[in-house]
């Protein structure tokens, strides 16, 4: 694996000025300033702007305590989260540093929050979210943390009972280290009646059904796949469910026809891609995948789709760390070999990183889900790697319903300056790189 180091040049660790008190890490070091400088140059010293005067020297008179961060000699922001928000995180945040082999857990049980178990760090069991914001969609909650530390056999997830429907952004006052994961996907359909949940600020696959056309949800929901058959009995059909979008478009179900011969049922067709903006302002996940058609009577088997991977967004003040994986794909979308059509796989949700120094030899993956199988055959592969999200089986023979279609791939940006995508992110398309925004 190939190691990368994207570093913004002028990025500087945290420092203490006098007077400046709960807003600056006064635990933190200097970056080394030296004592002279070119008149009207600005430079970084932590979160402290610093301006060189006249006399060739730097003007403490001058220097400007950055609500978020400092780079390359600006102030600038973290992405989504309002700026007075941002300025109140500081080190007094919890940390987010569990020993080895603990259990993380993000759940909306009682408020969003973060367990641990046997402790977040420092005796916390429990770190709550610091605010939820309700005037966008999908709706966002962030966590103030002094640092995070996830060791390489420790890995956040979702809850399975109670995961948040929000997307989650991290507001790290400290550095930010990864060699183990965090885990965001969507989830799997299965044979219930219910789609595959959203992760986190993704959203849900179409539930079973006992028709056609049902859509997953989200802006860019697969679309449903048609069941046609106007007797009772062996002339009913169903096609494969459309994969869910994001970045790109899902791909179409498969084509079904019934037992005897005389009637077609069509996927449902290739979702929208583009439902997201590249720098993932507002922070935004994977659609989910369209159910399949029904065709058996009087039994609900129009297969459900897989969920949309989940929204995460991680703003350090001073880097990033990834050596391990994190993820939001999108779930697999569900089917059995028979005349029913095959569910479509949800789409790879939104990865945000945003820091001065970002060092990301790991995997960041928002691939799309797999479609569900059906009579035809195996349901089309997700976006992935370099590849395209894969259209559901067409039937090749009568009694064979259509399978569902691919989750399209979601995406991943990454803000610092001079950054570039690296090695593990997938699919490659996914991946996009601006500066820090000024503030």
């Amino acid at each position: 694996m190939r190691w990368l180091l994207f570093v913004l040049l002028g990025a500087c660790s945290f420092s203490a000025r006098s007077g400046e008190q709960a807003v600056v890490d006064a635990a933190a070091g200097t970056d080394g300033l030296s004592n002279d400088c070119t008149p009207n140059e600005t430079a970084c010293d932590g979160r402290v702007r610093n301006v060189c005067g006249g006399d060739g020297h730097w003007d403490g008179t001058l220097e400007t305590v950055c609500d978020f961060t400092c780079s390359a000699g600006a102030c600038v922001v973290a992405s989504n989260v309002p700026l007075p928000d941002v300025r109140m995180c500081t080190s007094a945040g919890p940390a987010l540093a569990p020993p080895a082999g603990a259990s993380v857990t993000v759940s909306s049980a009682g408020g969003v929050h973060i367990d641990c178990l046997p402790e977040c760090g420092n005796s916390v069991t429990r770190i709550d979210a610091t605010a939820v914001f309700t005037n966008v969609e999908p709706n966002l909650v962030w966590f103030c943390l002094g640092s995070v530390n996830l060791p390489a056999n420790v890995t956040l997830v979702a809850s399975d009972v109670s995961a948040p429907s929000t997307a989650i952004a991290l507001v790290v006052d400290g550095a930010v280290s990864i060699a183990g994961g965090i885990v965001l996907d969507g989830r799997a359909a299965t044979a219930g009646v219910t789609g595959g949940s959203g992760g986190p600020g993704g959203y849900a696959g179409a539930n079973l059904t006992s028709s056609s056309d049902s859509n997953g949800q989200g802006p860019c929901g697969g679309h449903g796949g048609d069941h046609d058959g106007p007797f009772i009995g062996d002339h009913w059909i169903g096609g494969g469910g459309g994969g869910g979008g994001n970045a790109t478009a899902g791909a179409g179900g498969g084509k079904g026809r019934c037992t005897n011969g005389d009637h077609d049922g069509n996927g449902g067709g290739a979702s929208d891609g583009s439902c997201s903006l590249a720098p993932l302002v507002p922070l935004i996940g994977g659609s989910g995948g369209g159910a399949g058609g029904d065709a058996t009577v009087n039994v609900q088997q129009g297969w459900a789709g897989g969920g949309g991977g989940g929204a995460l967004q991680i703003s350090s003040r001073v880097s990033i760390s990834i050596t391990g994986t994190v993820s939001a794909r999108g779930g697999a979308g569900y089917g059995e070999m028979s005349v029913d059509g095959g569910g479509g796989g949800g789409a790879g949700g939104g990865l945000l990183l945003e820091a001065p120094t970002l060092t990301l030899p790991g995997m960041l993956l928002v691939d799309g889900g797999i479609g569900g199988s059906a009579g035809a055959g195996p349901g089309g592969t997700g976006a992935r790697g370099g590849d395209a999200a894969a259209s559901g089986k067409t039937f090749t023979q009568n009694g064979q319903g259509g399978s569902g279609g691919g989750g399209g791939g979601g995406r991943i940006r990454i803000n610092a300056g001079n950054a570039v995508c690296p090695a593990g992110a997938s699919p490659a398309s996914a991946c996009t790189t601006g500066p820090l925004t000024l503030q």
